[in-house]
């Protein structure tokens, strides 16, 4: 980072942590060996001649930003420093190429069958280096808004569950969250069909308490009980996808 006032605008930086936040990531980007990408806030009502002084550099504007003084330009890199000491800048950093996060690849077969779409998070985790072949002994009980049985990347699975007074029974899902946290831990590995769980093999057990209706909300008080179901169903791990 270039700056000439180390007291950088913290509405940019909220900015661009809300984008990383959002599921992106980003590495540096140069139109041409001899150019950069850079953001310039600058002084209010200073637009105009940044503008005109970016001209004067051989660069170009490349995006204003909103509700900011600050914009993004292209300009040769020797020109740094003479923006670094314009008069009308208070500071300057590198404009980063952003992508996004929670993709998902078409399996080629290995180890997945074909058709199957692997989420990002598998290789991230390197699920698909070690086999769960023998997860059998491992039970994870999942504290959500239940189990769609019926689901075909679910129905297969070994699964038990409880009744709930308050929620009814575990193998309904009024609003799927539960069925898609399930998925990301235990979607089978069925080919062509939907995604891979990070335990697809149909092997690891699961125990659902389901705490969330149709209204998505639970007292702490109900967690509580839900944990201690969990344990006393002799589960090793808990999942709670949930905050507040």
């Amino acid at each position: 980072m270039v700056s000439k006032d180390t007291r950088a605008s913290t509405s940019l930086k909220i900015c661009l942590s809300a984008l990383v936040a959002a599921g992106m990531f980003g590495n540096a980007q140069a139109a041409a060996p001899d150019t950069t990408r850079i953001i310039v806030s600058f002084k209010p009502g200073a637009a105009a001649l940044l503008k005109s002084t970016v001209g004067a550099l051989k660069g170009s504007v490349k995006h204003e930003i909103f509700g900011m003084n600050a914009m993004a330009v292209e300009v040769p890199a020797v020109a740094l420093k003479g923006l670094e000491n314009n008069p009308n800048v208070e500071y300057i950093e590198e404009d980063v190429v952003r992508r996004p996060f929670a993709l998902t690849s078409p399996s080629t077969g290995t180890p997945y069958a074909s058709g199957q779409l692997v989420p990002y998070g598998i290789k991230l985790v390197q699920a698909d280096q070690l086999s769960d072949a023998g997860a059998g002994n491992r039970k994870v009980c999942i504290i959500d808004s239940g189990y769609d049985r019926n689901h075909e990347d679910l129905s297969a699975n070994s699964v038990t569950g409880e009744y709930d007074a308050g929620t009814g029974w575990w193998y309904t899902d009024e609003n799927h969250h539960g069925t898609h946290v399930a998925g990301t831990i235990a979607a089978i590995n069925n080919s062509g069909v939907g995604v891979v769980g990070v335990n697809p093999n149909k092997q690891l057990k699961l125990h659902i308490v389901k705490v969330f209706g149709k209204d998505g909300w639970a007292y702490s008080s109900t967690l509580t009980s839900a944990a201690n179901k969990c344990g006393a169903a002799g589960a090793n791990v808990i999942s709670m996808s949930l905050g507040g």
